[in-house]
């Protein structure tokens, strides 16, 4: 799995080592922002406590919460 992600990372120009965590992170983001739900991710990842799956839940509020302050000035800028 590893040497894969190296692999990828080389053929994108990343410049940069994947990890295998920030593949799983990475997952579940996208999986929270496809509308899956909370406690099927955290059974996908083996997280024994839905608390633990939370976490990527706050990353996504606070990317969408970012994104929105973005709009906000773009847009009270063209007054």
């Amino acid at each position: 799995m590893c040497r894969s992600l190296k692999i990828i990372a080389e053929q994108c120009g990343l410049g940069c080592h994947l990890t295998f965590y920030q593949k799983r992170h990475s997952f579940a983001c996208l999986a929270l922002a496809d509308g899956v739900s909370m406690e099927i991710i955290a059974r996908m990842l083996g997280h024994s406590d839905i608390r633990t799956t939370k976490i990527y839940a706050k990353v996504i509020d606070k990317s969408i919460a970012e994104q929105i302050g973005g709009l906000a000035a773009k847009f009270g800028s063209q007054k």
